[in-house]
C-alpha cells in the first residue's frame, strides 16, 4: 500500500494485490463532512454519471459508509486508472518557472482571530435577512432555474487522458458536487480560473507590442495570462455554440454576487460574520454601484461607481464591530489588489 496524496477532504492510497493488479482507496478526512453521508453520496453520484449518463468516470469496485469494517472508516476503493493528468505539462511548467524565477511574497488572504464571543443571534439575523432576499435572487425564467449536476472543481487534474493521447479517459473527483438551479452552478470551470466580477469579452486577446522586449520573469507571466484569456475566449464561444442556455445563465444580472451570498448562506456557523455581511452588502448595493452583471461598468459611470463603492465600504465599516472592523476593510470585494491601506477610524 502506497499513500498517493491527502488533500482537505480524501486520503488517497494505492493498493497493489499480490499479482500486480492495483486499485486505488479513498478515504474521507474528519473536515470532508459526516464521513457516511459523505462516502454515500460520492458513490451514488459516480455511478449515476457511469450507468445513467455515461460519462467517463472511474468504476466503483467496493465501498463502505460505515466505520464498522476491518479498516475502521468509511471507504471507496475504485479501478485504477492508467493515464495522464491533464494538469501535468502545466504543472511541469510552473516547477520550472518556480525553481527559476520565483520570489516569496506576502499572502493576500487570511483570518483574523477574535477572543471576544460572537452571538450566534447575529448569524441568525443575518440568515433572515438573506431568506427575504431569496425570492428575488432566483431568475424569473424557468430554465435557468432547473436542476444540473456539476463537477465542482473541473480543475486540470481531474481530467485524466489516454497515454500518449488527447482522450479524456476518465473525470475524477466529483466529491462535494451537488445537484443545484442552473443559475446557482453556471460559471467557468476552474482550469480556466476566470473572475467573475470581472466581463469576458469575446475579442481575441494578443501579447502587447513590448513583449519581446520584457525581462524573462515579466514575459512568462505575460505569456501565462495571454493564455488563460485566450482559454477563456474559447470557453465562453464554444459554450455559446453548444450549450446556449449556460451562456444565458452567464448573462444573468449580478450573477457573481448571487451565487457568493448563495453559497455564504449554506456555511455552518463557525462565529464568522463578515463573509455573509459582505455578501448581502454586496447584493443589495450591486444597483447603486452601477455595475453590470459581472461587476463592470461603463466609462462614463466610472467615477459615479468609485465614489459609491467607497461609501458603501464605509458604511459597511460603521456597521461592523470593533472586532470586525479591520477585516471587514481587508476584504471588501471591490477594491483594488493593491489596496492594502488600514481601516479608517470612525
Amino acid at each position: 500500500m502506497i499513500k498517493l496524496a491527502e488533500g482537505g477532504f480524501n486520503k488517497i492510497f494505492l493498493l497493489r494485490m499480490d499479482d500486480g493488479y492495483e486499485v486505488v482507496a479513498r478515504i474521507p478526512t474528519p473536515i470532508a463532512g459526516p464521513p457516511h453521508y459523505t462516502t454515500a453520496s460520492e458513490v451514488v453520484t459516480l455511478r449515476f454519471l457511469r450507468n445513467v449518463l455515461h460519462v467517463p468516470v472511474p468504476e466503483i469496485l467496493v465501498y463502505s459508509t460505515d466505520a464498522t469494517n476491518p479498516v475502521g472508516a468509511e471507504y471507496i476503493i475504485l479501478e485504477r486508472l492508467q493515464g495522464d493528468s491533464l494538469a501535468s505539462p502545466a504543472a511541469r511548467r510552473e516547477l520550472a518557472w518556480i525553481s527559476e524565477y520565483a520570489k516569496p511574497q506576502p499572502r493576500k488572504t487570511f483570518l483574523l482571530q477574535t477572543d471576544d464571543p460572537i452571538d450566534p443571534n447575529e448569524h441568525a439575523k443575518l440568515l433572515h435577512d438573506s431568506m427575504r432576499l431569496a425570492p428575488l435572487l432566483a431568475p424569473q425564467e424557468p430554465e435557468l432555474t432547473s436542476p444540473i449536476l456539476r463537477h465542482p472543481d473541473l480543475s486540470l487534474a481531474n481530467v485524466i487522458l489516454a497515454p500518449n493521447s488527447t482522450e479524456v479517459l476518465s473525470i475524477i473527483d466529483w466529491q462535494d458536487s451537488a445537484i443545484l438551479p442552473l443559475f446557482a452552478q453556471a460559471g467557468y470551470p476552474a482550469f480556466c480560473e476566470h473572475d467573475m466580477t470581472k466581463p469576458q469579452p469575446l475579442k481575441q486577446p494578443k501579447l502587447p507590442e513590448n513583449f519581446e522586449s520584457m525581462d524573462p520573469v515579466e514575459k512568462e507571466q505575460t505569456r501565462l495570462k495571454f493564455r488563460m484569456e485566450e482559454a477563456n475566449v474559447y470557453y465562453i464561444a464554444l459554450t455559446g455554440l453548444d450549450n446556449p442556455l449556460h451562456l444565458k445563465a452567464f448573462r444573468l444580472r449580478h450573477l457573481g454576487l448571487r451565487q457568493y451570498l448563495l453559497a455564504q448562506t449554506g456555511f455552518q456557523w463557525d462565529a464568522d460574520l463578515v463573509d455573509l455581511k459582505a455578501a448581502l452588502v454586496g447584493i443589495t448595493r450591486a444597483d447603486s454601484l452601477g455595475i453590470d452583471a459581472e461587476g463592470g461598468t461603463e466609462p462614463e459611470n466610472y467615477e459615479h461607481a468609485v465614489e459609491m463603492n467607497k461609501k458603501w465600504r464605509l458604511t459597511m465599516l460603521e456597521e461592523s464591530d470593533d472586532h470586525e472592523k479591520d477585516i471587514c476593510w481587508r476584504i471588501w470585494p471591490y477594491k483594488d489588489d493593491n489596496d492594502n491601506s488600514e481601516p479608517p477610524a470612525i
